[in-house]
């Protein structure tokens, strides 16, 4: 008689246990929970050759190319002019975004003889280059929302 109802408070204990872990798991109505999702997509690239690297940065120093100065980098291939650059568990914070459109996958924006690209670049909020690269004032923004989507547009000359 003891052992049966020593087995039954350990079922009994089981199901509690369960019960509060499943009381205390978030809700997601069959959706998967993404936070702090930064989704960037580039869209009008002119050709699907190569690949889109993207820099994610969170402050002025190394912007827009150190890639060792970026808190993150992430290279996407494109598929009917767009690709789409995923970051995945960002804090609410200012940062800034830049890509380039490495159409020959060598690694790099490559320029003319007098240093004007001859691939595509761009930067968060369309920052333009004005006699150099996009500038980290004109290019920042604020990461508030758990997911964020930014549609960003190539400069090609």
């Amino acid at each position: 008689m003891h052992r049966l109802r020593s087995a039954t408070m350990m079922k009994l204990c089981t199901a509690g246990a369960l019960a509060l872990a499943l009381l205390a798991a978030p809700r997601t109505h069959g959706e998967d929970i993404i936070t702090n999702e930064l989704r960037v997509e580039i869209v009008s690239l002119r050709t699907d050759k190569g690949l889109v690297g993207c820099l994610l940065f969170t402050g002025e120093e190394g912007f827009p190319n150190t890639i060792e100065k970026a808190l993150a980098h992430v290279k996407t291939i494109v598929e009917h002019g767009r690709a789409t650059c995923v970051f995945d568990d960002l804090k609410p914070g200012t940062y800034a975004v830049s890509f380039i459109h490495d159409e020959n996958e060598n690694g790099k924006l490559d320029t003319n003889f007098i240093g004007i690209p001859t691939e595509g670049y761009g930067a968060s909020n369309d920052a333009r280059a004005r006699f150099g690269p996009p500038k980290w004032a004109d290019a920042k923004f604020e990461h508030v929302a758990s997911k964020q989507h930014l549609v960003l547009h190539p400069i090609y000359f």
